[in-house]
């Protein structure tokens, strides 16, 4: 029988119960077994489901706003839709549970399981995750804006097109996972762990990623205009056409990154090491490479422009057609580096430590180079 305004009570066993519509709003359902119950549409609203059972629950645009699910087993539960707002779902298990769309606003998942979750299109702006784990979860187009995602486990979820603006990744896991088009905007990912990410065409201007693991991630095209990489490990990644003007990576590792085409203007590389990183047609002007390692690095047609090198390690470095234009290449090791064809007006190279093995080759006609416009003051 389905009453929609059925009292609340304490009910210790529902097992596959039908209350589509039920009114249970405020109800006692501590340790209550409602494994594969039909509770669409329900309202559940502030109910006590501590510790409940709730496997295989149909719970489908059901309402349990600010409801209490602490230590609830939900896997494989259908929340589609369902309105969870400032509800506590904290040491909850939701493995496999599908939570498309469902409203999770305020809502404390702290510390829960959610491995391989479907909360594609769930809306958790300044939700608590933070110890959630939900490896293999899919968070495609959620907005996590805001969110607690601190020491998170999340290796292989997909996050494509996500919003995690302003939201706190601190340590959190994300290996493998997949973040193209994600905004990150402002996010902290402090000492995050992201080896292997897809990080193509996201937005991380100004976000926060000191100390962040990033080796072999894919960062082609993403926007990290004055982001903070300070003692990042990039070692290996890929940053083809990305947007780093203005970012910070201070003694941040890129061995053998992939910078082909990318925006450092006014980018800080103080003694950062891109030993053997492609950086060829970069645009590095007005940046800062103060003893940065940049032996057998790439730079070919890269433009240098008023770029600071100070102390930099430019041993065997290919310059072939790089624009060094007002370089300052002070005390730089410049050994056996390809020199060919460089345009280097204005450069002060005093002190530089330039032998019989480095080419040098002026360019057949430097007036008529093409030259690169100075970009707007840092």
């Amino acid at each position: 029988m389905n009453n929609a305004n059925e009292p609340a009570q304490a009910i210790a066993n529902l097992t596959n119960l039908n209350r589509y519509g039920a009114d249970w709003s405020d109800a006692d359902l501590t340790d209550a077994n409602l494994s594969g119950a039909d509770l669409t549409r329900a309202d559940l609203s502030h109910a006590d489901l501590t510790s409940g059972k709730l496997s295989g629950a149909d719970l489908t645009c059901a309402d349990l706003t600010a409801a209490k699910l602490a230590g609830a087993d939900l896997p494989y539960a259908n929340l589609t839709g369902t309105n969870l707002a400032g509800a506590d779902l904290s040491d909850a298990l939701l493995p496999g549970a599908d939570l498309t769309s469902a409203n999770l606003t305020n809502a404390d998942l702290a510390s829960a399981d959610g491995a391989g979750a479907d909360l594609s299109h769930a809306y958790l702006p300044h939700a608590k995750l933070a110890g959630a784990d939900l490896p293999d979860a899919d968070l495609t187009d959620a907005n996590l804006a805001g969110a607690d995602l601190a020491h998170a486990k999340m290796s292989s979820a997909r996050l494509a097109a996500a919003n995690l603006t302003d939201a706190d990744l601190t340590g959190a896991d994300f290996t493998d996972a997949k973040l193209p088009h994600a905004n990150l905007n402002c996010a902290n990912l402090t000492d995050a762990n992201l080896p292997s990410a897809n990080l193509s065409c996201a937005d991380l201007s100004k976000a926060i990623l000191y100390r962040a693991d990033l080796t072999y991630a894919s960062l082609a095209r993403t926007n990290l205009r004055a982001a903070t990489l300070n003692d990042a490990d990039l070692q290996n990644a890929s940053l083809r056409n990305a947007l780093l003007r203005g970012a910070q990576l201070n003694d941040a590792t890129l061995i053998e990154a992939d910078l082909t085409k990318a925006d450092l203007r006014g980018a800080y590389l103080l003694s950062a090491n891109l030993r053997r990183a492609d950086a060829a047609h970069a645009d590095l002007s007005y940046a800062r490479l103060d003893d940065a390692d940049l032996r057998q690095a790439d730079l070919r047609g890269a433009n240098l422009h008023n770029a600071d090198l100070r102390d930099a390690n430019l041993r065997g470095a290919n310059l072939r057609n790089a624009n060094l234009r007002g370089a300052n290449l002070r005390n730089a090791n410049l050994q056996g580096a390809d020199l060919s064809n460089l345009d280097c007006a204005s450069i002060d190279a005093r002190q530089a430590l330039l032998n019989a093995g480095a080419t040098v080759i002026p360019p057949s006609n430097a007036a008529d180079d093409a030259a690169v416009a100075d970009p707007p003051p840092f």
